[in-house]
């Protein structure tokens, strides 16, 4: 648990500084953050498939990617930020969504183009 708390304080922190660029009005990158919280164990820690707390993050940041193209190339900025500081497993991520049944083509990975996010 303190690996887990640990984790969430080291990706809030790193990622601060984008949260504070971004209008009130606009996306929430620590909120969105909270959502993969769950998938630490998936996507760091080697576990086989992603639990439910996971899956109802990926649900929510679905949701969130479709609400607007704004919305969508803001959460892969900073889905983009988080795995260029975090050890994740790259195709965990990228398998993710599809495991989650959930229809999402932005993932944690930090090579991802979110100019084409629109």
């Amino acid at each position: 648990m303190a690996k887990f708390f640990s984790l969430f304080v080291m990706m809030a922190l790193v990622l601060l500084p984008l949260i504070m660029m971004i209008p009130a009005y606009a996306f929430d990158c620590f909120h969105a953050l909270q959502d993969v919280i769950p998938c630490q164990d998936y996507l760091v820690n080697g576990v086989s498939k992603p639990n439910e707390g996971c899956c109802k993050g990926v649900k929510d940041l679905a949701t969130i990617a479709n609400e607007s193209s704004n919305e969508r190339q803001s959460l892969c900025i900073c889905l983009k930020s988080a795995a260029q500081h975090f050890p994740i497993n790259e195709g965990k991520a990228k398998a993710m969504p599809k495991l989650c049944n959930v229809n999402l083509d932005i993932t944690l990975a930090p090579n991802i183009d979110c100019n084409n996010k629109d």
